[in-house]
């Protein structure tokens, strides 16, 4: 059997700053004055429009990256048959 490769801490730092960063992400949307968010506060930020927007144009991006990348890393150290498996048997028997 194959050695796995080594982890890259890296990717899983990345991975928890994109996590973490969607709880103040949805809190800022709160506050932006766009109309494309469902909640809305009376008091509105311009300044939270801004930064909401400029973290909307990379944070769905990286995580799919993420996601694509971890996938890729799973398939490789796996295979091609245990990967599928696993995917199968994670969206079949939810528990």
């Amino acid at each position: 059997m194959n050695q796995p490769p080594a982890r890259r801490i890296d990717l899983d730092v990345l991975r928890v700053f994109a996590c973490y960063l969607l709880i103040p992400f949805h809190v800022a949307m709160v506050f932006n004055p766009a109309p494309f968010y469902h909640v809305r506060n009376d008091e509105l930020s311009s300044v939270l429009m801004i930064a909401c927007g400029f973290v909307s144009l990379w944070h769905m991006p990286l995580l799919f990256l993420l996601a694509g990348w971890s996938a890729f890393a799973s398939y490789r150290s796996r295979g091609a048959g245990a990967f599928a498996r696993e995917r199968v048997r994670r969206l079949v028997c939810r528990s």
